[in-house]
C-alpha cells in the first residue's frame, strides 16, 4: 500500500490511524477538545469546522486555528467543512466554500484538507491543485446518508477521486441491510489490493464492523468519538482501541 507521511504519522503503514473529530461550537470548547485529543491515544484530529459558530469570520477563525496548532503540535490535523447535504450541520455557498478553503490552504495552517466530491468542480478542482502546491494532503470524500450503492459503483466512485488528485479517497454509505455493509467491505478489499490510500465506511450500528476492522479492510484511517460523535456509528476511542487489537 502507498504511504503518506504527515508529521510523525505515516498513513498506510501498520494499523489504521485513529482520528477524532472536533465538533464543538465555541472557541473555549474547541480548545478543550484539542487538549483532550492530544492527551488521548488518538493519532490525528479532524476539525469539523461546519460546527464552529464563527466559521465564516476570518478574524475569529484564523486566530483560533493558530491556537489549535500550538496545542496539537505533531498531531496531524484534517480541516473539513461538511456541507448540510453531506451530513454537515449547515449549508454553505460555493463562493464561501472556496474562500474558506483558499484562506486555509494559502496560510498552510493544516496538514490535510477534506474536499467534498459534490462541490462544484469549478471550485473543488482548483482547491485540490492549490493544496498540493502548498504541500497539504487531500482527502476527496463522498457521503451518502440514505443508501449504499453497489460494490462496483463504490469502486468506480473512489477511483475517480484518485484521477482528480486525491491522496486519500473517502466514502461513507448508510446501509439498510447486511448486503449493503458487504458491498462496502468487498469494495474495500478490491481497493486494498490496488494499494491506494482510502477510507471506506459503512455508517450506523449496522456498519460498525468497518470502523473496528478498518485495518483488516485496508482503510488508512478510522474515525472515533471522544465524548461527541460526528457521524452515526462512531465508536468511543477507548472502546475502539480495545476492539482493534
Amino acid at each position: 500500500m502507498k504511504e503518506l507521511q504527515i508529521k510523525q504519522t505515516t498513513l498506510g503503514r501498520g494499523k489504521a490511524k485513529i482520528c477524532v473529530p472536533i465538533v464543538e461550537t465555541t472557541d473555549t470548547e474547541i480548545l478543550k477538545k484539542v487538549e483532550a485529543i492530544v492527551a488521548s491515544k488518538a493519532d490525528m484530529m479532524e476539525w469539523r469546522v461546519d460546527h464552529y459558530d464563527d466559521v465564516l469570520d476570518e478574524k475569529k477563525l484564523l486566530p483560533l486555528l493558530r491556537e489549535i496548532n500550538e496545542i496539537r503540535k505533531d498531531k496531524p490535523l484534517i480541516f473539513t467543512f461538511r456541507n448540510a447535504n453531506q451530513g454537515g450541520v449547515r449549508a454553505i455557498e460555493s463562493r464561501d466554500y472556496s474562500l474558506l478553503y483558499n484562506t486555509i490552504i494559502l496560510g498552510k495552517l493544516v496538514d490535510i484538507v477534506d474536499i467534498e466530491m459534490n462541490v462544484d468542480p469549478a471550485v473543488g478542482q482548483p482547491l485540490v491543485q492549490k493544496a498540493k502546491q502548498a504541500g497539504i494532503a487531500v482527502i476527496l470524500s463522498y457521503h451518502d446518508f440514505d443508501s449504499t450503492p453497489t460494490k462496483d459503483v463504490i469502486i468506480k466512485r473512489m477511483q475517480h477521486m484518485y484521477t482528480l488528485g486525491a491522496d486519500i479517497a473517502k466514502i461513507a454509505n448508510m446501509p439498510k441491510s447486511q448486503k449493503d455493509v458487504d458491498a462496502t467491505v468487498e469494495a474495500a478489499k478490491t481497493l486494498k489490493e490496488n494499494g491506494d490510500l482510502f477510507v471506506a465506511i459503512s455508517m450506523g450500528e449496522l456498519g460498525e464492523f468497518t470502523r473496528v476492522h478498518a485495518t483488516t479492510l485496508g482503510s488508512c484511517l478510522t474515525y472515533a468519538a471522544l465524548g461527541t460523535v460526528s457521524a452515526p456509528g462512531q465508536v468511543e476511542i477507548e472502546d475502539l482501541i480495545k476492539r482493534m487489537k
